[in-house]
């Protein structure tokens, strides 16, 4: 296992500060160091989150295609936590693998946006919370295929922190979303080449002495919300590779309520047949709810068909709007949930960027007029293939690929 020392924690730290959309967070990683006392809860990193994290962006994890029972029995040791994905939408809420190619974008390039609506702790993770009074909340976006044959592939990253208030309890629920376009403008564009690319969700907590949650409480002082604290828009995935490398070696034994290293995602019918050797997520505009694995197994279809998802949030059938915050807190109180919605259409350059003028990866470009992409025009490319794999959730290491991405082992 992967055992940071002090002096590679140290040139990591160098490295990312290199970085544009990294410095900040860099330099203030640099002054707490600085303060008496600190240093040395880096001289015993956490070897299983360093691991993690390095070899994030070299991983696959291949989403499972059935909830219930039938999920159980797939299920491999260690992969409790990453998510199964349902969708909503005209059918209820159903498991999103059973989506249609059909139901997808035909072909080309997509761009889409994400936002978190709604966080609903079940009743343990609730506890968890309480406990340690604080999570952090991660979402990474990245391209399989680079946009020009020759620049990096792409990712796009976001970072929000949620703190208890005086009482140490969980926010109101219509607290518990983040949109990080609202944040940082260019999240709103996620470039995918090909309509296909790699995500992942994590949502961790860990003790608040932890030298990540006291650099997060340097940068934020908000709470009783997720507030954002990093967002790496464009940025490309050497870079990122760099911050994951320093990201790891600043947790302190992490409890995840969601753990997923990328999945596969296909926005478009083309990117979802044409692909022949791995498992993916099928991606169209609407409203995804994610369930650790360990939860989904009781989810089965006529468990869920009493339900709908209003504001986000797991409720009756026809609750009154102004009930639904009051109801989503007693409907399968013993299940953790995170809604997420989708916007997928077709990346549409503008004069800008065919003529090479895009805003530098990472950056805060200006709002376009249009609400196209200020990201360059995709150019010719081949189609990079995902993880492999059938039956329950299984997590395998990618091959190499295009665009300098680097390799990596499985969890």
């Amino acid at each position: 296992m992967i055992h940071p020392p002090r002096r590679d924690f140290m040139k990591e730290l160098l490295a990312a500060g290199l970085f544009p959309g990294l410095a900040p967070f860099a330099q203030q990683a640099g002054r707490l160091l600085q303060q008496p006392g600190v240093a040395a809860q880096l001289l015993e990193p956490d070897p299983d989150a360093f691991t993690f994290w390095n070899d994030f962006l070299g991983s696959r994890a291949a989403p499972a295609a059935q909830a219930g029972p039938a999920l159980a029995r797939g299920r491999a040791d260690g992969l409790e936590r990453e998510a199964f994905f349902f969708h909503y939408g005209p059918h209820g809420i159903q498991p999103a693998m059973d989506l249609p190619s059909t139901d997808l974008l035909p072909s080309g390039d997509v761009s889409l946006s994400v936002n978190v609506v709604a966080f609903r702790p079940g009743n343990e993770d609730r506890a968890l919370f309480e406990r340690v009074e604080n999570a952090q909340l991660r979402l990474d976006f990245v391209q399989e295929t680079p946009i020009l044959d020759f620049i990096d592939t792409m990712a796009w990253t976001a970072l929000a922190a949620l703190h208890a208030d005086r009482t140490k309890k969980l926010p109101p629920l219509q607290n518990l979303a983040f949109d990080p376009g609202a944040s940082w403008q260019k999240m709103q564009n996620i470039v995918l080449p090909g309509g296909h690319g790699l995500c992942a969700v994590n949502l961790y907590a860990q003790q608040k002495a932890s030298f990540l949650c006291q650099l997060i409480g340097v940068i934020t002082k908000e709470v009783d919300r997720f507030a954002p604290v990093l967002g790496l828009p464009g940025i490309s995935t050497a870079a990122l590779q760099s911050f994951n490398a320093f990201y790891g070696a600043l947790h302190s034994s992490p409890e995840y309520l969601f753990k997923s290293n990328p999945v596969p995602v296909f926005a478009t019918s083309s990117a979802m047949t044409g692909t022949v050797a791995s498992r993916g997520l099928p991606l169209r505009s609407g409203t995804y709810m994610l369930v650790p694995v360990a939860h989904a197994q009781t989810l089965s279809a006529d468990r869920l068909s009493p339900f709908d998802l209003s504001q986000g949030l797991l409720v009756p059938k026809n609750t009154p709007t102004n009930q639904v915050q009051m109801a989503a807190l007693t409907t399968l109180p013993e299940i953790t949930y995170a809604t997420i919605d989708v916007n997928v259409k077709p990346f549409q350059a503008t004069s800008a960027s065919r003529s090479g003028q895009a805003g530098t990866p990472g950056s805060a470009p200006a709002a376009p007029d249009d609400g196209a992409s200020t990201t360059p025009a995709p150019a010719g490319r081949g189609r990079t293939g995902g993880a492999s794999g059938a039956g329950g959730s299984t997590t395998a290491p990618a091959q190499g690929g295009r665009g300098g991405r680097p390799g990596g082992t499985s969890r």
